[in-house]
């Protein structure tokens, strides 16, 4: 694939539109600056993940070592926590400041992560979504931020679970939903929307400010025509690149570029890096001649694995799969070291932390899916140590 890189700006917020893998913004430096004051950078503590790939530069990698090569067949269940919801549970776990955060489609819950014990939960309440899904939060100065089935962004105290605000940025009238995993710097959430899938509906991503929840900037990953919302200020983009990508026949309309997972964001650069989804309609190419920018990203493995791999500096690796098997490879051999059916699909985020009573892997259990032939089973929260 040919890689073209477009730019329009360097003095304000500047899009970046790498044509049909992925997206990504830098923000001036000056700019940044001069808005927030020095920016609140999220960096991971050598015994924490504190964001859905641990790192805002997705690096799942773990300098954790007290699991290895020589004791992972030791490994052992800790403890668990039942959500007592038969969910789709793809929730990308977090542990951060003394806490094991996990996420169902309407609940937001805070553990302790070494036994499991619930320190808070709260339930928000909405007509359910058709993959019943939420795929996790992100945690920035003592809050945690997450997206719901009913188009909103949501911020709690990451202490309490007490509300602090609620944003709209998704119809769900029309399909639209929001349960990718944001992240969060620079005083700022980022997050977009999912539902390209359904016809007319536009993949948008979000800048919302941490404190408030008001929209800082709001960009349309297919292109906007004059009919559509605008929920806040447009982040500029090249308007000639992506129409004249699309050659949509009269009547049909442009659809498609949903983001339904997670972002990465190098803080040095300020560039966030966006996964675009497919264009709609998805198998029936005819009526979307062209490129379709910016949608199109996509991800093909061998396996059945959603749940993400987790190296270590103890020469591990961590990961599970759709049938409820959790396992560890030795990194440099690719060997079986260790495994353990866990009773569900392991589809979300599988973590690794040391709250200072030796190292644990946490694990999201339970995926029940419309889309998926797995076994039905709550979703829960498995917790191995040794």
């Amino acid at each position: 694939m040919d890689l073209a890189i477009h730019h329009i700006s360097t003095k304000q917020l500047i899009v970046y539109l790498l044509e049909g893998l992925i997206m990504k913004w830098p923000f001036a430096v000056l700019s940044v600056l001069t808005y927030w004051g020095l920016p609140a950078l999220v960096v991971a503590a050598n015994s924490d993940w504190p964001g859905y790939n641990r790192t805002l530069t997705s690096e799942r990698f773990s300098p954790l070592s007290a699991v290895n090569v020589t004791n992972a067949g030791q490994l052992k269940v800790v403890c668990s926590y039942d959500t007592g919801q038969l969910v789709s549970f793809q929730t990308g776990l977090i542990q951060v400041d003394g806490a094991l955060f996990a996420t169902t489609e309407h609940d937001t819950m805070s553990l302790d992560p070494n036994t499991c014990k619930e320190n808070w939960r709260v339930h928000e309440e909405f007509p359910p979504g058709y993959m019943k899904v939420n795929r996790g939060l992100a945690w920035l100065d003592g809050r945690v931020y997450r997206g719901t089935a009913d188009g909103r962004v949501l911020a709690y105290d990451a202490k309490s679970g007490g509300s602090i605000w609620k944003t709209t940025i998704a119809d769900s009238a029309k399909g639209e939903s929001v349960p990718a995993a944001p992240i969060a710097w620079a005083g700022m959430v980022f997050i977009g929307m999912a539902g390209g899938d359904n016809k007319g509906v536009k993949g948008r991503m979000y800048a919302v400010d941490a404190k408030d929840g008001h929209i800082v900037w709001e960009f349309y990953m297919v292109p906007k025509s004059p009919q559509d919302i605008t929920r806040g200020p447009q982040a500029p983009i090249p308007p000639a690149l992506s129409l004249t990508s699309w050659k949509s026949p009269a009547g049909i309309p442009i659809s498609g570029g949903g983001t339904w997972t997670s972002y990465s964001l190098d803080p040095e650069t300020g560039v966030l890096y966006v996964p675009g989804g497919n264009p709609a309609p998805d198998f029936a190419s005819g009526p979307r001649q062209g490129k379709n920018l910016f949608a199109n990203s996509s991800v093909r493995t061998p396996l059945p694995i959603l749940s993400g791999t987790t190296p270590t500096a103890g020469g591990v690796l961590f990961f599970g799969d759709m049938g409820g098997n959790f396992y560890v490879f030795d990194a440099k051999s690719g060997s079986k070291l260790w495994s353990i059916n866990l009773g569900g699909a392991l589809a979300g985020g599988v973590i690794t932390y040391d709250t200072g009573v030796g190292q644990k892997i946490a694990v999201a259990a339970g995926m029940t899916s419309p889309i998926w032939p797995t076994q039905k089973v709550n979703g829960k929260v498995v917790v191995l140590g040794l």
